[in-house]
């Protein structure tokens, strides 16, 4: 049996953006690791004297170990899905789900034994219709890009927003996109910036690229090359590289008195908590 350390291993490299997902087996790999690092994002006290982010607080795991190790050790636990799965628990429900999307397996090329996307859905919506987070996203996803099914944006805002709700970052990132371009929903500025921010401090650095670029525009927020620059500059120390060409830019338009007080706005967000999900160290 794999353990988990090898799990994580295999799984936990940091989370691909969502334009990124469709080459990922839609998202397979994402997905996983979402579930093998246990959590949607990291607390972070402050900065140790060498500069590494110390973090003193983590999210409810989203799925148990057992369940991980389901999904990327199949068909080993078959008899365990279908137990488990058919009486009712969520997180073996969502095992299931991507059993027939096609997430088995423990390599980088998902090998499973049959994909069936109506099957999937089936399964994911049922642990969804119970509140399993990451069953509520890949549900919002699907219906977003049209994986297995035709796009439904109303129904991909549906999902989006069940998950977000619930603290996942990628679904408040997606959200926010959706309320700022008015797909599913009326456009709504102002929606957008609160679900960006929601999903920027949790520490993911597209919606910090997002929040930031809301900011630079003054949409829905007033407008502030501070608060774009503070924003793309948390980002920009998570590797994240458009913000770090847009931090670039951004800094030709503001005076040196502006620089100085973004560059002191970032690093009090940075000392709050807005770190990159997933990383430990």
């Amino acid at each position: 049996m794999l353990s988990l350390l090898a799990a994580l291993v295999l799984f936990t490299a940091t989370p691909l953006q969502a334009e990124e997902h469709q080459k990922d087996n839609n998202g397979c790999h994402s997905d996983l690791s979402q579930a093998a690092s246990n959590s949607t994002s990291w607390r972070v006290e402050s900065l140790s004297s060498e500069g590494r982010v110390v973090v003193h607080e983590q999210r409810e795991a989203v799925v148990s170990e057992d369940a991980i190790l389901a999904v990327i050790s199949y068909p080993t636990y078959d008899a365990t899905i279908i137990k488990n799965s058919e009486s009712g628990i969520a997180e073996w429900q969502w095992v299931r789900g991507m059993h027939y999307r096609g997430c088995d397996g423990i390599n980088e090329k998902f090998t499973p034994a049959e994909v069936d996307y109506t099957k999937a859905m089936y399964w994911f919506r049922e642990a969804a219709k119970q509140g399993h987070v990451l069953s509520q996203y890949i549900l919002g996803r699907m219906y977003d890009v049209g994986e297995g099914t035709s796009t439904d944006d109303v129904k991909a805002v549906h999902w989006y927003s069940k998950a977000a709700e619930q603290g996942n970052l990628y679904a408040q990132n997606r959200l926010g996109e959706m309320y700022e371009g008015g797909q599913g929903v009326s456009k709504n500025a102002k929606k957008a910036v609160h679900w960006f921010r929601k999903g920027a401090e949790g520490g993911l650095p597209m919606a910090q690229y997002n929040l930031a670029d809301m900011y630079r525009f003054g949409f829905g927020v007033p407008q502030s090359y501070i608060h774009a620059y503070a924003w793309w500059s948390i980002a920009a120390a998570q590797e994240h590289d458009i913000s770090k060409e847009m931090k670039r830019t951004i800094q030709q338009l503001m005076t040196p008195n502006q620089i100085a007080v973004a560059q002191k706005l970032s690093s009090e967000l940075w000392e709050k908590k807005y770190v990159v999900p997933f990383q430990k160290d």
